[in-house]
Parts: structure tokens; sequence; C-alpha cells
């Protein structure tokens, strides 16, 4: 599926994740029952096919995100965070998880790098309207990065800098080389180059050679 980013920055993409029937199987972690009893009631009303439950126990909430069988998303309000201590560095230690969302306002969450750090898939915008929402969750359930335009800037701005191996593999890729042709050059594994392309594509959000050299070129990557 292709989602168009209506207010919203699209970053990346992965992988498809989304279940086969499209049901989008979404938990929504807050303390708030008011809030979260009309986010259930605008998600059913716009989008037959989101599922929402939602949960204040974090024990229970860190359960279901180590549960990718059961869960599409987990969205966690972020005054639930401030309430968690903890939260998110249970989240940082789970492997094979669910993709986790904050829903955060940018009044409240002014900075974003303590989300990015732990591994947070995306921050949505309280302000937001309930199509841009629906798009953002589907996004991210689906193995995209997405961040409100907020907290854009402030994602790009904490992106790590190529390695001088991946730059090395860059440079080559450039220069028209397949992935055995850069494994030789380097005396390395074919798997070891594509561990270093899928973390650079993860790096620069994008998809294919082609996206990879015009991001890292404007980047200022390659030379």
């Amino acid at each position: 599926m292709t989602y168009k980013a209506i207010n919203n920055v699209l970053v990346g993409a992965d992988s498809s994740k989304e279940s086969a029937n499209n049901t989008l199987n979404l938990m929504f972690a807050g303390h708030q029952r008011l809030f979260a009893n009309a986010l259930v009631s605008f998600c059913q009303e716009y989008d037959h096919s989101t599922r929402v439950i939602t949960e204040n126990n974090s024990r229970l909430v860190v359960t279901a995100i180590g549960n990718p069988n059961l869960w599409n998303l987990i969205l966690l309000d972020e005054l639930f965070i401030r309430s968690s201590v903890d939260l998110l560095d249970k989240i940082s230690q789970i492997k094979n998880r669910v993709p986790v969302a904050i829903l955060a306002d940018p009044v409240l969450t002014s900075r974003a790098d303590i989300f990015l750090r732990c591994g947070i898939d995306g921050i949505l915008n309280k302000e937001d309207d309930i199509e841009s929402f629906i798009c953002g969750c589907r996004a991210i359930a689906a193995g995209q990065t997405w961040f409100a335009r907020p907290w854009y800037q402030e994602h790009v701005k904490h992106r790590l800098p190529p390695t001088p191996r991946q730059l090395q593999v860059l440079t080559l890729l450039a220069k028209g080389l397949s992935n055995k042709q850069i494994a030789a050059y380097l005396n390395c594994t074919e798997n070891t180059i594509k561990v270093h392309l899928r973390t650079i594509y993860r790096s620069l959000n994008v998809r294919t050679r082609v996206e990879c050299l015009k991001a890292a070129a404007a980047e200022g990557w390659l030379s």
C-alpha cells in the first residue's frame, strides 16, 4: 500500500508488515480514559478496519510490544511515558517487537531525541486531523518511519553519519559495482555488504540504489 503524507512527513520504509486483510490492530496506552475513548470512537468511525484497544497498565503494554503476532502498532501517549519512568528503556531492549509510536503535543514535547535513541518508530501529532493520524498509524505499522512536522527536522539532525566502511561501500556503489563485486573488493562476504546497505538505506530512508545514491550525494557523503 502507498501512503501519502498529508500534514506530516513520511520518512522511509523497510518492508510491508500490515496484515493481509488490511486490518490495523492498534493498542493505545494512556491514563486519560476520556481521551482514550474518544480516540477509539474517532478511529472506528473513520476507518472500520482499524481495531483499537486501550490499556493503562505499563506491564501489559510491554508484553504487547513483544507480541507482533497480535498487534500491528503500539501507540503510547506522551503523558503515559512520563508516568512510566523506565518504559522507554524496556522498549529498547525488546527484540522482534511491534512498531511503537508516540502520540504527542508539540507544546509539551518539543524534543524528540530521547524517543529516537530508544528506537521509537514514529511520532504522531495530537493536533492532526483523523485522516493524517490514521495515515501515520498505518505507515508505521507497515514498517515505515513517520514523524509529524514539529519533530521531523530533529529526526534529520540526529541522523548518524556513515562509518568509514559505509562510505567505501557507497563509493563503490556509485561506480556501479554489484554487491558481489563490492564484497570482493573489500575482502568481505556479500552478506556483510547487504548489512551495510540496509543500514545506509535505513539512515537515508530510501529503498533503492538510485534513491540511495541521490540521497547520499545530497547529504555530501559522495565526493
